[in-house]
């Protein structure tokens, strides 16, 4: 019964909130155009603040983790080339095979995972997660460009140039190389910017969480359903269970084996729609799937976190 409560009380938080996002836009408390502002505003401000924030006030010799860094990019590379081959059996159609992987292993782990590693583990949990997902985001970013670049045959006119700039032009990786610097050398900001900086921290997760539920409204899943069933399943079940073994096959401890379990098991990136549009990816099999690890991924992972505690695992 404790471990129920345990997953419970460590999701419910986040599924309530998508719930009331949902209920305001269906009820159309907030206009059409307010969820792609809220969007672009979190994305380029409140989320770049937050990870700062975690960063910056983060202890190195306490929290950084170089086994949990590596055990989380190797498993991840494992999870995108068995997704790879795996998806043939799906389809033969390497466009669509190359959107239903993207979509496999980008995951909303600012957004979704890192509140419940907050109320698990406090903030040395926050700043450990956040630390690797320092790693974690631009890894995603090449794996995105390669994969998406050859479900359209541009693989080999792929330019690193490119790459290198979609990797440190996006808003997240500067907030990280921005709060590295502080974090290291205990460089301390004035005490009023600490203050703005942990007032838009604050409204980063509500605020992301309610435009995700609005985000929801009057989207329905298009008439490809194996590829989309494949992609939720290998994003929301079959990769946290790759991270966790890999996680206890590296003898993590209980606190990193949760971290990996869940940025493992969040569910697909939102931005990760645009990114696919933008590259000429399947954009209607990406929403699906999006809409897919969304909604199922508030079950698995409190099934995962109970299974965990259950064994004393967590």
């Amino acid at each position: 019964m404790k471990s129920l409560l345990f997953a419970l009380e460590s999701v419910l938080p986040i599924i309530l909130l998508v719930v009331i996002g949902y209920f305001l836009g269906k009820k159309k408390f907030v206009d059409p155009g307010f969820s792609p502002s809220v969007t672009k505003l979190t994305f380029n401000c409140f989320l770049p603040a937050m990870l700062f924030q975690s960063i910056y006030t983060a202890d190195f010799s306490v929290v950084f983790s170089p086994d949990l860094i590596l055990v989380t990019l190797v498993s991840s590379l494992v999870c995108i080339i068995l997704f790879l081959f795996l998806s043939r059996f799906v389809t033969r159609d390497v466009h669509a095979r190359a959107s239903m992987v993207h979509g496999s292993f980008r995951g909303n782990s600012v957004i979704i995972a890192l509140p419940i590693i907050a109320n698990l583990f406090g903030p040395e949990g926050k700043s450990e997660a956040a630390i690797l997902l320092a790693f974690l985001l631009p890894f995603s970013n090449v794996c995105t460009v390669l994969i998406l670049s050859w479900g359209n045959g541009n693989l080999t006119k792929a330019k690193p140039l490119q790459i290198i700039k979609s990797i440190f032009t996006n808003p997240i990786t500067i907030a990280v190389l921005v709060a590295l610097p502080f974090a290291l050398f205990r460089i301390r900001l004035p005490a009023f910017l600490e203050k703005v900086i942990d007032y838009m921290s604050s409204i980063t997760v509500p605020l992301a969480l309610l435009d995700i539920g609005m985000g929801l409204v009057g989207r329905k899943l298009a008439a490809k359903p194996k590829q989309v069933l494949s992609s939720v399943l290998w994003k929301i079940v079959a990769t946290p269970l790759i991270f966790v073994f890999a996680g206890i096959l590296a003898g993590l401890n209980s606190r990193d084996l949760g971290i990996l379990f869940l940025i493992g098991s969040a569910p697909t990136a939102v931005s990760s729609y645009a990114m696919t549009k933008g590259m000429g990816g399947d954009a209607d099999l990406a929403s699906d799937i999006i809409l897919g690890t969304t909604l199922g991924s508030g079950f698995t992972m409190g099934l995962g976190l109970f299974l965990l505690r259950h064994f004393g695992l967590l």
